[in-house]
Formats: structure tokens, sequence, C-alpha cells
């Protein structure tokens, strides 16, 4: 996680690392804002040589707006690069890079079972997902600063009460 010009850029790894750029320039955490007629988006997955990937999806605010099966032989450095070209959102928009493949089984690298297991089949997966990039077309401030401090007072004074809520039911120990 780095933190650049108070913007926080993550990415989420096990085993594949996703980048994304828009239009060349705008990357995880960045808002593109003016964008033209159409937006291309640039995606490189990477990852050591025990990794692979099979698929990688683009989300437009959640919906899937790209599904690209991949064949990887298994080398370290770039799986996978694609360059999809999209037409100007009619509305704000963020995207999300979501890249999977096989998981391992081999001893040096596991993948536990989930916890709560929503199948008797277990198939491991590697995953690779980016933070969105944020698309603003509308060309307002989606958050400016006094709706910032106005969500932050809002969350703190929740803060406030639900402590006051939890020592008025919780009875004192000795």
């Amino acid at each position: 996680m780095t933190k650049r010009k108070s913007v926080i850029k993550v990415r989420v790894s096990l085993g594949l690392l996703v980048d994304l750029k828009v239009d060349g320039k705008d990357g995880i955490g960045d808002r593109l804002t003016n964008p033209g007629e159409a937006v291309q988006v640039e995606v490189m997955v990477s990852g050591p040589s025990w990794t692979q990937v099979d698929r990688v999806l683009l989300y437009a605010n959640g919906e899937v707006l790209h599904d690209s099966r991949v064949d990887d032989p298994g080398q370290a450095g770039e799986k996978a690069r694609m360059t999809w070209e999209m037409p100007r959102p009619d509305k704000d928009t963020f995207l999300v890079v979501i890249a999977t493949g096989p998981g391992l089984t081999e001893a040096f690298w596991p993948i536990p079972r989930p916890c709560q297991p929503s199948s008797p089949v277990f198939e491991p997966r590697v995953i690779g997902s980016t933070n969105p990039v944020w698309i603003d077309v509308e060309e307002d401030p989606w958050r400016n600063a006094r709706e910032s401090r106005h969500s932050l007072s809002r969350v703190s004074m929740c803060g406030r009460m639900t402590f006051r809520l939890r020592s008025q039911l919780t009875p004192m120990r000795s």
C-alpha cells in the first residue's frame, strides 16, 4: 500500500499482482477527470513462476465489463497484458480488475480451506485485485472537503454513541 497526494493505492495479492492504467496515466486509486469519447484500459498481471493466471475480469461499477481467458505457461514476471477500449461512461464510474488462477497444492505454499465452506469440494485459487480507478465524467467533486469532514464527524459521533451505549448496557465487573 502506498500513499501519494492523500490517495491510498492498494493492491490485494494472493500470488498474483495486478496493475491497472486508464488512458495511459491514471493508475489504481487515481481519478480520471474529463475523459475523451473512448477510454483505454491497460491491465498487467505478474507473479512468480509457481503461480498461473487463467482469467482476468474488468469490473465497471461492480458489473463485469470484460472477462478474458488467459493461457499462462507459468513463467515468472509478466503473465498477461491486455488492453481494452471502452466508450466514455455516461455516469461516474469506477474500474477494478481481478485476476485469478489455479491454486497450489504443494506444501511450500498451501492455500487453506475456508472456515465456512460453501461446498464439500475445495478448489484453491490464487488471486490479485486492484483498488479502483475513478472516472469522473460528471465533472463534480465526488467528495469535497466539507462532505469528507461531515462524514468523518458522523463516523466519529457514531463511534462515541456506540461506546456510550455499550458502557450503559455492559455491567461493571469488579
